[in-house]
């Protein structure tokens, strides 16, 4: 499930490698690191919180419900 994920970050940096001057590229490379992980690490901090004061048991419930709500709208979808 996660095999297009790399491709779609190779790609993304070498587009914007490709499109940034060279006396720009550690900045640009700064900024896009920054846009990538920050979400990621906000979430963990905030699971961090969250299993401080919620059983754990309670957040996978919740995570799977998530999961099976987000993927309700491919039920009625077209085959490709």
């Amino acid at each position: 499930m996660g095999l297009g994920i790399p491709w779609i970050i190779v790609g993304y940096t070498t587009i914007r490698q490709r499109l940034t001057p060279p006396e720009l590229q550690g900045r640009t490379s700064a900024a896009a690191n920054l846009l990538l992980n920050a979400p990621q690490t906000g979430v963990l901090a905030i699971s961090a919180g969250l299993l401080a004061v919620i059983d754990y048991r309670l957040l996978v419930l919740a995570t799977v419900l998530v999961v099976l709500l987000s993927a309700m709208p491919l039920r009625n979808a077209e085959p490709v």
